[in-house]
């Protein structure tokens, strides 16, 4: 299992994942890697609780399909991951939690079929949040909440039962995207959402670069809230 395999890993140790395991699997030291192999189903499927925790610093978490249990991953406690290439679904809470003063880069993942938010970085963390398709769960797309900081780029985030993407509570959100350094900044498609395709209220400080697509969302983007909040918004195609 991962878990035997981790239990004798030293930092910085890879765990190459082949086929699916049904387990719950925790990242608790430096730079420990788990690495789906291609081409043979590579996964994780949680039993209950959380079905991956990462509390080193510098992990991976790379080409896994992921399911099952609570959250399927949740950052915390200082730690810091990249979650790359992953097939996130069908959890009982959230698809990403990022909390407790720690840091997530979320790049080129599905994030699908979760009950709660897909996405949330909340408790004084921070995350970049690139090229992902985040679509049809159960609340908010992406949630940055309690003094957290998040830049999203390139991302689609899409049919989501609430919210495209909501901020709350003294965080700063950068929703970038210049067409004229895409290999650098990318614009954000976010449509089709239940409510507001963004959200920024209760002292929430946001930047909305141009050239993002929010469209189709059932309530326009909504920049009130409590007083405190602050935004600089630029150009939305329609």
């Amino acid at each position: 299992t991962i878990t035997a395999a981790l239990a004798v890993a030293n930092s910085g140790a890879t765990i190459n994942v082949s086929g699916s395991c049904n387990e719950n699997v925790t990242l608790g030291k430096d730079a420990q890697k788990l690495i789906g192999v291609p081409g043979t189903g590579a996964g994780v499927v949680g039993t209950g609780g959380n079905t991956i925790v990462t509390v080193g610093r510098n992990t991976r978490i790379i080409g896994l399909n992921i399911s099952g249990g609570a959250d399927a991953i949740i950052v915390s406690r200082g730690g810091s991951t990249r979650i790359i290439d992953n097939v996130i679904s069908g959890v009982t809470d959230r698809c990403i939690t990022v909390t407790r003063h720690s840091y997530a880069d979320i790049t080129d993942n599905d994030i699908s079929s979760c009950s709660n938010d897909a996405v949330i970085i909340r408790n004084g963390s921070s995350a970049d949040i690139h090229l992902n398709n985040i679509h049809d769960n159960g609340d908010d797309g992406v949630v940055i909440s309690g003094s957290s900081s998040a830049d999203l780029d390139g991302n689609t985030i899409t049919n989501n039962v609430r919210r495209g993407v909501a901020l709350f509570r003294g965080s700063a959100l950068n929703i970038s995207g210049d067409p004229t350094v895409p290999s650098v900044d990318r614009p954000n498609t976010i449509t089709n959402n239940g409510d507001r395709g963004i959200l920024c209220s209760q002292g929430g400080g946001l930047r909305v670069s141009q050239n993002q697509t929010v469209t189709g969302n059932s309530t326009d983007p909504s920049f009130g809230g409590r007083t405190g909040t602050n935004r600089e918004v630029g150009l939305f195609n329609s």
